[in-house]
């Protein structure tokens, strides 16, 4: 698998109803003052649904997240599935270059960009060849988790979106 982009990934009513959960008053978000390392300094809000860490669900709408799981053709099994609210800033800033689950590099990654804004999510394959793909709603980017990559905040929106889902 190598990098690819897929505008208008998953069909809008089900876009849409994931996006209003997100944007719910009733959805809890957990403040974090670092999102990538303890000492990186990028606050942000994640919501965790699934970890295998946990041994399952973490989340009390992770029923409602299924539709977006039906959509992942060749989804076999889950190892992490997390929403990430990056804050508003003043100049977009990229975050540290990371691995998701570095223990699993044999598994998939799909992120999800649930607004339009002027970030961008960046990915380093294997050849060192840096991809940077606009925020661009319901833009999916499927890569190996194998890939380092990285998010930014935005200047445009109050939050910068992504839905984060690793997996095989």
């Amino acid at each position: 698998m190598k990098v690819r982009v897929i505008d208008d990934y998953l069909p809008t009513p089900i876009f849409e109803d994931f996006v209003q959960l997100i944007e719910s008053q009733s959805f809890q978000w957990e403040y974090h003052s670092t999102s990538v390392y303890s000492d990186d300094k990028y606050p942000q809000l994640s919501h965790t649904f699934f970890d295998i860490q946990s041994f399952g669900p973490e989340s009390i709408h992770y029923t409602k997240i299924h539709n977006v799981l039906n959509e992942i053709d060749d989804l076999e099994a889950l190892a992490r599935i997390k929403v990430n609210g990056t804050f508003k800033g003043q100049s977009v800033k990229e975050k540290p270059f990371h691995l998701d689950v570095e223990s699993c590099p044999h598994l998939n990654s799909l992120i999800l960009h649930l607004n339009t804004n002027d970030g961008y999510t960046a990915i380093k394959d294997e050849n060192g060849k840096k991809h940077r793909i606009k925020s661009k709603a319901n833009r999916a980017i499927l890569f190996p988790n194998r890939y380092y990559h990285s998010g930014t905040n935005c200047t445009d929106k109050d939050l910068r979106l992504v839905l984060n889902i690793v997996y095989a």
